[in-house]
């Protein structure tokens, strides 16, 4: 199991992004639009907040790790955007069973979940706060965004 939380960990960020990117070419739409502007803002905020807060990373960080600070955890952060985002959007869509949205939602917040917490327990580059604070960031700009532009 730890060498497929590594995979993802790894490749997360390359996923992540290729997907989003896949999405707004085939639909072209514009709440796919809005969704990809509103997760590369939220990148930047993350980003943005590493510089200012200058959190460190914790001391178990190998030589590979990120030179960048720890917090918040930019993985969490965009993962928690996505999870978030989609899974309000999903839940909005009334032509789906509740059973296939449930299982989308329950499938991006394990994924989510799964290689935000790689970041602490299996290639230590965060502290547990860290990963909290990237989480609660994503939240948070993930339900505000949706409702923002939903208004």
């Amino acid at each position: 199991m730890a060498a497929v939380l590594r995979f993802l960990n790894r490749n997360c960020s390359w996923m992540v992004s290729s997907t989003a990117f896949a999405v707004l070419f085939y639909r072209r739409d514009w709440p796919t639009f809005i969704f990809v502007a509103g997760s590369l803002l939220n990148a930047a905020l993350g980003k943005t907040l590493k510089y200012v807060l200058k959190h460190e990373r914790p001391i178990s960080t190998t030589a590979a790790a990120p030179k960048t600070h720890g917090m918040p955890s930019t993985h969490a952060n965009s993962l928690f955007f996505f999870a978030v985002h989609l899974s309000l959007n999903t839940l909005a869509c009334r032509d789906w069973q509740p059973a296939s949205q449930w299982l989308i939602v329950g499938s991006l917040f394990s994924y989510a979940s799964a290689v935000s917490l790689t970041r602490v327990y299996i290639e230590p580059v965060h502290t547990l706060a860290q990963v909290v604070a990237g989480v609660a960031l994503g939240t948070v700009c993930a339900a505000g965004w949706y409702h923002f532009w939903r208004a």
